[in-house]
């Protein structure tokens, strides 16, 4: 079982004693599980079983209504300043407190500029643009605005492969606008809302877990639909999916154990069987881990669109699940 929260929560009963609980959320084969353990006053322990079910949201509902008759009950929680009815977290990261603070201080005019710069330097590199830089990155570099590279080594996700890679051309597209305070960032906490910050921790926190669980639904989806013997394009129809993301999927389900094996040689049968050939060659020669050296090996003179490009690295990666599952 996967515990996805805990917490202690412990009721005064006289000066020298107290009754401790314990709240959990875990999940297990899908199934999430909200339980309440309590010590009795004869050494053992009490469990009851809030929720068990199959959705998030009710999930937070049978935790959040659990964990306010508690404190209605008189328990309060063991680490001081977390209502725990309300959020899970208090202080928050580094890198949580500046997202947060470049969400409602960011400069748009940059933002857009920053878009700009990545779609160019993504069709460039024949990168995925989330790959060059995701959106939060951008957020965070147009908030704070770095001019050098150790002020852009301060901003979560911008790390030393990208500054290596991209540090030059994105310090370029900075320096063209002012610095709205200076480096470092410690500041930023002193100027945050708390109250308004702990909410937006909670909300990420539902958003990402309810995130995890439309995923966890689409590759069940997914699982079903290849069961039927559905091709790729069959997929998107029925759940409403881009091609790139169908595919991101079926790496998941390879690495999970899940036979693919099937819609894989359907997919590949769209190409020459030369290509595979020479794709295979290329793994051998450089390597599986990352395609554009593969690519630049098999297309060296090639003048491709973005629909074409996108194209043939989903093939390519279809090449390196059939690859990697040949050599396994």
């Amino acid at each position: 079982m996967n515990i996805i929260f805990c917490n202690t929560l412990q009721k005064p009963e006289a000066e020298d004693r107290a009754v401790s609980g314990q709240v959990s959320i875990a999940e297990r084969q899908g199934v999430w599980h909200v339980l309440w353990n309590q010590d009795t006053t004869d050494g053992h322990s009490l469990q009851e079983m809030w929720y068990e079910g199959a959705t998030w949201k009710d999930t937070l509902d049978a935790f959040r209504g659990g964990v306010q008759q508690k404190l209605e009950e008189g328990y309060v929680p063991l680490i001081e300043g977390i209502d725990i009815g309300k959020r899970v977290f208090h202080a928050g990261s580094y890198a949580q407190r500046l997202l947060y603070y470049s969400e409602t201080n960011g400069n748009e005019e940059l933002y857009e500029r920053l878009k700009q710069w990545r779609r160019e330097q993504s069709a460039k590199d024949g990168r995925s643009a989330f790959i060059v830089a995701p959106n939060r990155v951008l957020k965070m570099l147009s908030a704070f605005v770095p001019h050098n590279e150790e002020e852009l080594q301060q901003i979560p996700g911008f790390g030393k492969q990208r500054i290596r890679l991209y540090g030059d051309s994105v310090l370029e597209c900075l320096r063209q606008f002012a610095q709205p305070e200076a480096f470092p960032l410690q500041w930023v906490r002193d100027k945050l809302n708390m109250a308004q910050f702990q909410r937006w921790l909670w909300e990420e926190t539902e958003r990402r877990h309810l995130a995890e669980e439309e995923k966890r639904q689409k590759l069940l989806q997914m699982k079903q639909l290849i069961q039927q013997g559905c091709r790729l394009a069959e997929m998107e129809e029925h759940l409403q999916l881009e091609r790139r993301e169908l595919v991101a999927l079926l790496e998941e389900l390879d690495k999970e154990g899940s036979d693919v094996a099937d819609v894989i040689d359907q997919e590949m049968k769209e190409r020459h069987a030369s290509e595979w050939k020479r794709a295979v060659q290329a793994f051998e020669k450089l390597g599986d881990r990352y395609l554009k050296p593969v690519m630049a090996e098999l297309y060296p003179d090639a003048k491709m669109n973005d629909k074409e490009l996108a194209s043939t690295y989903e093939w390519l990666r279809l090449c390196r699940l059939k690859y990697r599952r040949e050599q396994g």
